[in-house]
């Protein structure tokens, strides 16, 4: 079964788009804030692991109305294999940051992720950043060092872990956009979260012994404790 006409128009307004960005970013903060509160119960790579197949339920019904197992095929999957590496990569940097640091200043530090994309959109999309784009990114990158505040007694390497999950997010923004040239939403999230489900368990079996813990930098230890079962 296909969307009709419709419904397609419908999900190619800007209005409807926004929306979506909005609601997803509303359900994000929700599990921030329970990853951050089970955080020193769980390792990273375990909460990575459950979460996996709870998201593809919840990607069924969108994929029966995108097209069914149709609208699964990829015509850039080496896209697809790089953009789940990266989106894996973010999402455990973030959650080990936010282990460390107040939630609000771990997201503050990612919404730098725009500034990063700059340069990629004009060497990958062909597209222009203007002067003032140009001025923006410098102020942002200002605001960055003065957050990071490097070489002052209360820096936290967890910031660095903050701007690495940026430096993710702005690539995958880049592939993002390429991929939907060719390639379905449904696609892209069914293909990223499968990485996830594959990833985070071989992480597990390698490091989820917990031999590797002890005392140590709570970013750290989020990632090397112990599965619990």
């Amino acid at each position: 079964m296909r969307a009709s006409k419709g419904s397609a128009e419908l999900l190619d307004l800007p209005r409807a788009g926004i929306l979506f960005v909005v609601g997803a970013i509303a359900l994000l903060s929700v599990q921030d804030a329970i990853i951050k509160w089970i955080s020193g119960d769980y390792p990273v790579h375990e909460l990575v692991f459950i979460r996996s197949p709870v998201a593809l339920l919840l990607l069924l019904p969108i994929i029966y109305f995108e097209g069914g197992l149709s609208s699964l095929r990829s015509g850039q999957f080496h896209l697809q294999l790089l953009r789940g590496g990266l989106m894996f990569l973010a999402s455990t940097f973030f959650f080990m940051g936010i282990a460390a640091l107040p939630l609000a200043d771990v997201v503050a530090l990612t919404f730098v992720s725009p500034l990063f994309v700059a340069v990629p959109s004009i060497l990958f999309l062909g597209e222009k950043v203007g002067p003032r784009r140009w001025l923006a990114i410098l102020v942002g990158f200002a605001g960055v060092i003065i957050m990071l505040r490097p070489g002052s007694g209360v820096f936290d390497p967890a910031g660095l872990l903050a701007i690495a999950t940026a430096l993710c997010l702005a690539s995958t923004s880049v592939i993002t956009r390429r991929l939907g040239r060719t390639d379905s939403g449904s696609s892209i999230a069914f293909y990223t979260t499968v990485f996830y489900l594959v990833s985070s368990a071989v992480v597990g079996l390698a490091i989820g012994h917990g031999r590797l813990a002890g005392e140590g930098h709570a970013s750290l230890q989020f990632l090397l404790r112990r599965w619990v079962i």
